[in-house]
């Protein structure tokens, strides 16, 4: 009989002492020579259960299907390729049944993977040229040259060249490249208006190999332009703090572009942004500010998201967040009310991450927020009575404007006064004295 035994808990594996490791060894000897076939011992902590979680969420989303093929015996119409025990192949597919494949809820499970949202048919150039080929009689014969494809990976891919009803069987599907292309087909072919001789070009990678499905869809996707947010939207992390935000706060941490489609409007309430997270984080609990207003792309740059994306709770990033929101929703009134004081007038305008730096300190009084207990607690006081943070509001913007008064030189240009560091400084060392 093989024996496998975990040790559960909810700290870091990556951190355990050395009385720990010499205590597993000792099990593991006394038990490997008890009568077992097998016996092993390992420690799962927090970041692996969230990894076991994922990887039961995804089997459960897990999609497999017969994909019709365009199949000629007598032309090269499908060719398999493998290399290092990798295999890929080139097919042909009717528009039609691609429509098909995605109809339903399926497309919330499909493109799991798939970097990009679906922009709609008649968003930008390229989602209308592609209804417009698919649609047009004169030209829909002419979609495989001008569209460029789909990419699928899969468990596991089974021809059948039955001549009759050539076919693909897939095991796990996700279509990872032509997510545009899918879905704006999808959309028209609901309206009976995908021509029946519109065919697409389809490569399929049969692998389980993790690592490679990734690079896979980062590469296929970086051909053409996508931001470093849309990069990074599939990653462990952002995929943890999406269900640490929905299941503790009841939030949709949005993680890429238009990712919720078809929501009410008090559902769009709920959704928060993690560019927007990753921002006010920067600026508050990082003391960022003018970073997080100048040079918002860097926050998805090796050297900034470790930093903004811990592996740990999530409870700083939406304090934060709820305090540089309630500093944007003031805005249009305060800009109202101080339209003739040019100073306030030019801070409300150019500086609401650091205003909200500011502000976070004067309501908590604290500049790290350690206790968990405490930031929950803020967390439901702000979000229940916002209005405790008007009374920090007016004060911070003085704090700043008797800064910037100071130096005759800020006073000509507010705007490039928060563009630069210096600003930060003054803030910090002015909020130290009161800590003081």
């Amino acid at each position: 009989m093989d024996v496998r035994v975990f040790f559960i808990s909810k700290g870091d594996t990556k951190q355990l002492s050395k009385e720990f490791n010499d205590e597993l060894s000792e099990i593991r000897l006394k038990y490997q020579s008890g009568g077992f076939k097998g016996f092993t011992i390992d420690p799962l902590g927090a970041s692996e259960l969230v990894d076991l979680l994922g990887e039961q969420e995804r089997r459960e989303r897990q999609i497999n299907d017969t994909l019709p093929i365009v199949y000629d015996r007598n032309k090269a119409s499908l060719i398999e390729y493998s290399a290092h025990k990798l295999q890929g192949v080139i097919c042909t597919v009717r528009g039609k049944d691609i429509a098909k494949l995605i109809q339903g809820d399926r497309a919330n499970s499909v493109f799991d993977l798939n970097l990009r949202r679906f922009y709609g048919i008649d968003k930008g150039k390229v989602n209308p040229d592609i209804a417009r080929t698919a649609m047009d009689s004169d030209d829909s014969h002419r979609f495989w040259f001008f569209n460029n494809g789909i990419t699928i990976v899969c468990d596991k891919c089974e021809f059948s060249r039955d001549p009759d009803t050539p076919h693909v069987k897939l095991t796990n599907l996700q279509i990872v490249n032509g997510y545009q292309t899918s879905m704006t087909l999808s959309s028209i072919y609901q309206n009976g208006q995908v021509q029946d001789d519109v065919e697409v070009l389809v490569k399929i990678f049969q692998t389980s190999d993790e690592h490679f499905v990734s690079r896979v869809v980062m590469t296929t996707n970086n051909q053409n332009a996508i931001n470093s947010r849309d990069l990074r939207a599939n990653d462990g992390i952002q995929e943890d703090y999406q269900r640490a935000f929905h299941e503790i706060y009841g939030l949709r941490y949005e993680k890429k572009p238009r990712e919720f489609k078809g929501l009410t409007r008090d559902e769009i309430k709920q959704v928060i942004s993690n560019e927007k997270i990753a921002q006010a984080y920067l600026a508050i609990v990082k003391k960022k500010p003018t970073i997080a207003r100048t040079q918002k792309y860097r926050i998805w740059d090796s050297d900034l998201y470790s930093q903004l994306f811990p592996e740990t709770t999530v409870e700083k990033h939406l304090l934060a967040f709820y305090v540089y929101d309630f500093c944007l929703k003031q805005k249009r009134q305060a800009l109202e009310t101080w339209k003739h004081d040019p100073i306030r007038y030019s801070i409300i305008s150019y500086g609401v991450f650091h205003l909200a730096r500011v502000l976070a300190f004067r309501y908590t009084e604290l500049e790290n927020w350690e206790d968990l207990a405490q930031t929950n607690r803020w967390i439901e006081e702000v979000r229940s009575q916002p209005d405790r943070l008007s009374k920090h509001y007016n004060p911070a913007i003085t704090l700043i404007k008797n800064l910037i008064k100071k130096k005759p030189e800020w006073v000509e240009n507010i705007n490039n006064v928060f563009k630069a560091s210096d600003i930060e400084s003054a803030i910090n060392r002015e909020l130290h004295k009161k800590v003081r």
